[in-house]
């Protein structure tokens, strides 16, 4: 089934094209965003604000739901294994280095993936990312989370029973987490997408953000970022 998903996709998606960040660097804190803390911040918690969408800029909390594995902060990547069974609630504030449930496992580095399903380049994205890190080709303080904001439908939301079939059909064993309400908005138009952005989790600061086919770029950035 998901197969025939692909296929469809790849016809459709070709016409997505590629693009850079420009125009696309909201400097100003959002509130849909900011107004899913729901958390202390300051000292040895979540930072606190302003937060902001461009580089340099805290990120705010976002809290999503998903499918991953229920050790996700203590697991090497080769370790880890896909847990499609029930929705669970994750957010960036689990990747913040004051705040993880996990001490032998320490995420220095998060990557924030964007996607919609019918977007190829996306999918493309998505598979190299998962070949690489269930062989534990990253480092293994890179954390990376999956962020799906809508079907193969453009305009229909991501939904559980979606982010199931993504998650199941690419393998996957980094965390996925639906966006029906297109929350990452307050980063990106979606008709650039993919979406990325790479957190430093000492600071919630974001270090890189791009939109469109990038992923050689990013692959650099994180290997920079761990010299």
């Amino acid at each position: 089934m998901f197969k025939n998903l692909i296929c469809t996709l790849a016809a459709a998606a070709l016409c997505v094209a590629c693009s850079d960040d420009t125009g696309n660097n909201n400097t100003q804190g959002d509130m849909t965003v900011t107004g899913d803390m729901n958390t202390s911040c300051g000292a040895g918690v979540y930072p606190c604000g302003p937060y902001g969408t461009a580089v340099d800029s805290v990120v705010a909390n976002m809290e999503l739901q998903g499918y991953m594995d229920a050790k996700e902060h203590c697991l090497d990547h080769k370790d880890k294994k896909q847990d499609t069974a029930a929705l669970r609630k994750a957010s960036f504030k689990d990747y913040h280095l004051g705040d993880s449930s996990c001490a032998s496992m320490k995420r220095t580095l998060l990557w924030v993936m964007v996607s919609a399903g019918w977007c190829a380049p996306c999918q493309d994205e998505v598979k190299k990312v998962q070949a690489k890190y269930e062989k534990a080709a990253y480092d293994e303080r890179l954390g990376i989370i999956n962020v799906v904001f809508e079907t193969t439908k453009n305009n229909v939301p991501a939904d559980a029973a979606f982010i199931k079939q993504w998650a199941d059909g690419f393998k996957l064993s980094y965390p996925v987490l639906m966006d029906p309400s297109f929350k990452m908005g307050a980063y990106f138009s979606k008709k650039a997408a993919p979406f990325n952005m790479l957190v430093d989790t000492s600071t919630m600061k974001i270090k890189y953000r791009s939109t469109g086919a990038d992923l050689t770029n990013l692959e650099n950035k994180v290997a920079d970022f761990f010299k």
